[in-house]
């Protein structure tokens, strides 16, 4: 018999509701994908192929295992044909391209546990039903905390200006020596020793030293086995998951059971507080809304041709991007076709379960598919809990984390408090009657001595500063913000973006970005259409008629260059030293991340509190 490497997957029972069976969760995850199968084909009237029962041999049913096969063989047309078939001849063979593709899924059930193999879009249709943390929650049975055997890591990340990073490592690697405070990681390749591949997995890999493991949504060993011995390696991944020795949490962070009732009422509790807050922010009733939209494939997804939002049920009302979805593109897409169920809440809740995003390659094969929900990832605050929404599921920092990280930013307060950099600047109060949001605060430095505005002034696409401040010694960029919230991940990657972009000027002798900052004001104060502009803009520009460029540029050249975080919070905590008394755990993580960056950058940064006026 054939040998090839299995990822296996093991299904989450609580993917499918209302079935306790196993031949029962089998039959309509089946039908599921089969379901979406005929409805992309009626809506792009393309050709139907769907997943077919494939007879399994007598000699298999001898096990203690059910054995389901599922095959699909298809056809479909490339995006590119009709593209670059025009500029062929009438009969050309390029006119009739086709891409031809075969897939199949393989269910390994018992009373208890469900698993899977696949390949070709299989994969991706079996996913969605995966237990997400499978692979990494084996791997972690399998190795200590200081073992030396990480080879690369996937990660998502929580807070910071990375949503998603690729690790490789030149050598082997511990896995707490990296960073994860701000990580949730998705997959960890490393390398198993032969004696554990042996004795834990059930796998000979004859006289290697060691094999490498792929753990993620599955898990992988990379050996060729044969289907006998993949349910031998099955018999041993059912003993792993029971066991309950030393094994570890390397994301360290806990996430909502479905299979309790009260995981589930936490989890519904939370998703219609996700889509309320989702609905509010498309119809312009709130500002802040800190989620960033990707899928769980985030390579799969940043990388896509084609980004289509559909109703699952309603194959007319589509909408194509070449770019990667935002909300303007969301809100305009209900605005079109679903203009009533847009108007109220109520209507909304009811629709967003039904609107999906698709992503195509550039052949049309499929890349990803899921609910639009499940493309939102951020924080949501929730009986006085912070909860993560990563990846379409619910997770929460365990409490010995919490204490944790309230520990190591109460550190990096004192700290800065020790050098003098905690609220030295005294910034006036905001009164948020005068000044009720940040354009407002930040335009009444106009005018102040020795001081600038460059709020919404970009160099690059960066807000290098809102304020300008300087003395005979030292120019401080000072950063605004309302709210030490979920807000704060977006204030503090613009100021570690600000802070790299200006140590990689200043390197090397040059000053571009305060050229083109000072150059902007100018450009708005000499055209003619200056009257287009907002009285915010007309007033910013103004500044220039008081200095030169030379001037201006010289503040950087001959002084020391700071940078300032200052946040004005909302709630009634008004002491940063209090650090355990604020709520939001982004915000911490955010500011514990930014700290220990513009270490590294060697720049000093100030954190200053902005009274309530």
């Amino acid at each position: 018999m054939t040998k090839k490497p299995c990822a296996v997957y093991s299904i989450d029972r609580n993917s499918i509701e209302n079935k306790e069976k196993s031949k029962d969760i089998v039959a309509r995850i089946v039908w599921e994908i089969n379901k979406g199968i005929t409805e992309k084909a009626e809506k792009s009237k393309l050709t139907r192929y769907p997943f077919k029962a494939q007879s399994v041999k007598e000699e298999w049913h001898d096990y203690h295992y059910s054995i389901e096969l599922y095959y699909k063989a298809s056809s479909s047309i490339p995006d590119w044909r009709g593209f670059i078939a025009g500029i062929s001849e009438k009969g050309s063979a390029i006119q009739e391209a086709k891409n031809k593709s075969s897939a199949y899924i393989c269910f390994i059930y018992d009373d208890d546990s469900i698993f899977a193999i696949s390949a070709g879009s299989g994969s991706t249709s079996v996913a969605k039903y995966a237990d997400q943390m499978f692979g990494l929650e084996m791997l972690m049975k399998l190795i200590d905390e200081d073992s030396k055997v990480i080879k690369a890591l996937r990660s998502r990340g929580i807070t910071g200006n990375t949503l998603a990073a690729f690790q490789i490592f030149k050598k082997d690697q511990i896995i707490l020596s990296q960073e994860t405070y701000g990580q949730l990681y998705k997959e960890i390749a490393a390398d198993l020793d032969f004696g554990v591949i042996a004795t834990k997995l059930g796998i000979d890999i004859g006289n290697r030293p060691e094999a490498n493991c792929i753990a993620k949504n599955s898990f992988k060993i990379g050996r060729s086995i044969s289907f006998e011995e993949l349910l031998v390696f099955i018999d041993h991944l059912v003993d792993l998951k029971k066991y309950e020795g030393n094994g570890f949490n390397v994301n360290r962070l806990e996430q909502i059971s479905k299979r309790t009732q009260t995981g589930r009422k936490t989890i519904e509790n939370l998703t219609v507080s996700l889509k309320k807050r989702l609905y509010k922010h498309l119809k312009n009733k709130i500002d802040e809304f800190s989620f960033e939209i990707c899928h769980r494939d985030y390579e799969k997804y940043f990388f896509a041709e084609k980004y289509v939002l559909y109703h699952e049920s309603r194959s007319e009302k589509d909408m194509s991007f070449d770019n990667r979805v935002t909300y303007n593109d969301m809100k305009n897409y209900f605005k079109t076709y679903f203009k009533d169920e847009f108007k109220t809440q109520k209507e909304f809740l009811a629709l967003i379960d039904k609107v999906k995003l698709i992503t195509f390659d550039e052949d049309g094969g499929t890349l990803t598919d899921s609910r639009l929900l499940a493309h939102l990832n951020g924080e949501v605050s929730y009986q006085e809990q912070i909860y993560f929404y990563i990846d379409n599921e619910w997770i929460k920092m365990k409490g010995d984390l919490v204490e944790e990280l309230d520990n190591d930013v109460e550190v990096v307060v004192r700290d800065i408090d020790n050098d003098g950099y905690l609220n030295t600047l005294e910034l006036p109060k905001w009164d948020k009657k005068v000044h009720p949001i940040e354009d407002n605060y930040n335009a009444s430095f106009i005018g102040e001595e020795n001081t600038m505005v460059f709020h919404k002034v970009l160099y690059k696409n960066i807000e290098m500063a809102d304020i300008v401040k300087w003395d005979d010694h030292k120019v401080q960029m000072i950063h605004v913000k309302s709210g030490f919230d979920s807000s704060m991940r977006d204030l503090t990657s613009q100021i570690d973006n600000a802070a790299r972009l200006l140590v990689n000027d200043t390197k090397g002798n040059k000053y571009k970005f305060a050229e083109k900052l000072y150059e902007r004001l100018e450009e708005i104060l000499t055209n003619e259409e200056n009257k287009d502009y907002s009285e915010y803009f007309k007033a910013v520009s103004q500044q220039v008629t008081d200095m030169s460029k030379r001037q201006f540029v010289d503040l950087f050249r001959r002084k020391e260059i700071e940078f300032c975080l200052a946040v004005h919070d909302n709630t009634n905590v008004k002491d940063i030293t209090n650090i355990r008394e604020y709520n939001s755990n982004i915000a911490k993580l955010a500011t514990l991340d930014l700290v220990r960056k513009m270490t590294v950058l060697g720049v000093p940064l100030y954190i200053e509190e902005i009274s309530e006026g």
